[in-house]
């Protein structure tokens, strides 16, 4: 028997106009196995930009230092001012529903 899919949420941004971005707070916590969490992990809160044609996401230099993240290795990034190497790190999101 196959388990069940897991229950998809979504949430709605209203804006009083058109909008060219949608920015909501998630968590970002140091990296755990979701199937088994720790009694308190490390997060913060801070506010996220939502690109849906990303194929990655990203955290700033500080959301790092202040989690205490260590980093995984480099990528090459190509971004709206050029490119460069910029450290990996593996981290979990918690959404807003």
């Amino acid at each position: 028997m196959n388990p069940s899919p897991p229950k998809y949420r979504a949430f709605t941004q209203k804006y009083p106009g058109v909008t060219n971005r949608i920015i909501r707070p998630v968590h970002v916590f140091e990296a755990f196995d979701p199937a088994n969490p720790p009694p308190n992990p490390k997060f913060i809160t801070t506010n996220a930009l939502w690109d849906t044609g990303a194929t990655q996401s990203v955290i700033t230099e500080t959301t790092a230092r202040t989690l205490g993240l260590a980093a995984t290795g480099k990528k090459l990034v190509h971004h709206a001012g050029g490119k460069g190497d910029y450290n990996t790190y593996v981290v979990n999101f918690l959404l807003p529903n």
